[in-house]
């Protein structure tokens, strides 16, 4: 190789090493953005809330206040809400920001209802949840240190989280909501078809059940659809069915009221109007007419049961002991 191509090598070899001088700030800074931006992405993916809830929110108060009228009356329940967690992620955020390592373990919730001497320890699941991790989670261990168990959830609950959690529970409560169709789509086609079939679910497993209709003055149809539910229960469930019927608007106590009188006049025996200035909408009645449990607010007042018997004989469905 003569001297002049080695010259030219020697100097170009030289202008690509100062170009990569110029340019190696860059490349660096480039990179660095680069692997920023890729442990954001992946933090994010592994962190996201698009499968989570927000951490439990916990309350301790009568199992009334839960919508349970025939279970344990006046027994405190240490209720949590909004639960479809993954347990073993410590580093989640839920929605409200709150790390989950921050939420009430399983474990914490028993050691504080021994505590507080709770007898009841309910919850409540997402409708579009699979699993209920939480839930399920909670219910065994409670039954496993001797708490009687409850659950409320969406009539649109996925057939395979109830048959999960299921065994691990002594009381149920549905609660069937119109508006959420959409959801229900997941199991049946209407909210009344998903709530029945979780309805049978639970009959068949022998559980407490109780049922939660929700009213709006707004909503299409009310008559027509009060009238479909009422005969489904019937069907479903007999005239012993334990029926409560609420509203999120005040302006709606006529429709609560008006609902109340359509399911005695369809027969059923147990009817509630929540959350009204209505005595008789929370009053138990004997077949004689007698009070059997009277309640104010969803506070019991005085329960006249012995056994779950009135003094007439009527043996009032429920779990009393």
């Amino acid at each position: 190789m003569n001297k002049n191509i080695k010259k030219i090598l020697s100097i170009a070899a030289g202008i690509i090493f100062l170009v990569f001088l110029l340019l190696l700030p860059q490349i660096l800074i480039q990179g660095t953005v680069h692997g920023v931006k890729l442990a954001v992405k992946i933090k994010n993916e592994a962190t996201s809330d698009k499968n989570k809830q927000p951490p439990p929110l916990a309350s301790i108060e009568p199992i009334e206040k839960e919508g349970f009228f025939h279970f344990l009356p006046g027994i405190k329940t240490y209720f949590l809400e909004a639960v479809d967690q993954d347990l073993t992620c410590a580093n989640c955020r839920g929605k409200t920001g709150q790390s989950l390592s921050q939420a009430r373990t399983p474990e914490a919730v028993i050691n504080e209802a021994e505590k507080y001497q709770i007898g009841i320890i309910s919850s409540t699941c997402s409708d579009t949840a699979v699993s209920c991790d939480y839930s399920l989670a909670l219910a065994k261990l409670a039954k496993q240190n001797g708490f009687a168990t409850a659950f409320i959830y969406d009539g649109c609950l996925k057939p395979e989280a109830l048959a999960k959690i299921i065994p691990y529970l002594d009381a149920v409560e549905i609660e069937i909501d119109s508006t959420k169709t959409n959801f229900c789509q997941n199991i049946s086609q209407t909210p009344l078809d998903a709530a029945m079939t979780n309805i049978k679910n639970v009959i068949t497993a022998k559980k407490h059940l109780e049922i939660n209709y929700g009213l709006s003055d707004n909503s299409t149809g009310g008559e027509k659809n009060l009238n479909e539910f009422l005969n489904a229960v019937k069907k479903n469930v007999g005239p012993g069915a334990i029926i409560h019927f609420t509203s999120d608007s005040a302006s709606s106590s006529d429709t609560v009221k008006q609902a109340r009188a359509a399911a005695i006049s369809f027969g059923f025996k147990y009817v509630y109007a929540n959350g009204l200035d209505l005595p008789e909408g929370e009053t138990t009645f004997c077949a004689d007419g007698s009070v059997a449990l009277r309640r104010q607010d969803n506070f019991l007042l005085q329960n006249n049961l012995i056994n779950g018997k009135c003094a007439d004989g009527t043996v009032v469905p429920g779990i009393w002991k």
